[in-house]
This record gives structure tokens, sequence and C-alpha cells, in this order.
């Protein structure tokens, strides 16, 4: 296909996209008794971001270091104060869409809060590292290169170190 074709259509997509928040109702259209569909409007795409905070760059540079042994590493305090007691008047209230709240909180789930469930996980991990069954291929699949490879790296040591293994993990192209 011709860039000139994808270029149109792409713009095309948009404008069909940019039509639809302009006609559909704020409040939504009600589908069923609690089902509601809506769609955003133009004045929520162009709205500026409210939850924006500046970062501390230097300090996310010291602590993004990676190491040969990350138990090696001293401990960075990333958020000092963590714990401790704040005053009302020292807390900051952000803005949020409750409705898109609703929909973005995820926790890790267990059935009937059963941790054990993974049992059978770390049983045969320990029969791999007596030598019972045949090594295991383990995939984690983080975040690694926003976080130069600290939780895969860390993640990667203890299982190697407490099981057995080698390997230096996904070596990037």
């Amino acid at each position: 296909m011709k860039p000139l074709r994808i270029f149109i259509f792409f713009l095309a997509v948009l404008l069909l996209l940019l039509l639809l928040s302009l006609l559909f109702p704020k409040q939504g259209i009600g589908v069923g008794g609690d089902l509601r569909l809506s769609f955003m409007s133009l004045s929520d795409l162009i709205q500026e971001d409210s939850t924006a905070t500046p970062a501390d760059v230097e300090l996310l540079l010291a602590a993004s270091s990676v190491s040969d042994d990350p138990e090696s590493e001293p401990e960075t305090e990333m958020f000092p104060g963590i714990g401790e007691a704040v005053e009302a008047s020292e807390l900051q209230v952000i803005p949020a869409n409750a409705d898109s709240l609703k929909h973005e909180v995820h926790r890790i789930q267990f059935a009937e809060e059963n941790v054990s469930l993974f049992y059978p996980f770390f049983r045969n991990l320990d029969q791999i590292a007596s030598g019972h069954n045949r090594p295991t291929r383990i995939l984690h699949f983080g975040d690694s290169q926003i976080e130069n490879d600290r939780m895969t790296a860390l993640i990667r040591y203890r299982m190697q170190r407490n099981f057995g293994g080698t390997g230096t993990g996904l070596v990037q192209a």
C-alpha cells in the first residue's frame, strides 16, 4: 500500500473519531439496565493533565543503576517519609475521574485468597534444584526497559541462587 493511501486512511479514521466525539451525548447512551456506552469528548482530549508531578531526575537516575549482584546494592530511599504521620494541611488532593478509577484498579487475585496455589510451582523448582526434574525456563515480562533491568535482574538472581540455573535472561537486539 502506498504511503499516501495509508495517510488518507489514518486521516479518515481520525476525522470519524472526531465526529463521533462531537456528536456523542456527554451522559452516554443507556443500553439495558446498568450498562451505559460513553465516548470521550473533544474537551477530554484537550484537557491538561492535572495529575502530572515533577520528578527529581537526579534521585531517579541514582536509584536506577544495576550491578552484577543486586542484593549488594545499597538501599535508596525513593520516597522518604513513607509510613510517617502527615498533617491534613500537607496532603495534596489530586482530582480524578471516578468512572475511570472504577475500571483501572487491579489487584493480584487468588482464588479465595489462597496463596497455596503457588506450592506446586515451588515444589517443581525444588525438584529441579535436586536434579529430579529437567530444567524449566521462566520468562518474567516486566518493565525492564523502564527500570533498567532492576526487578528482572533481582528476580533472576534470587531464583538462580535458590534453585540453580544459569543465564542472563533475554538479551536485547
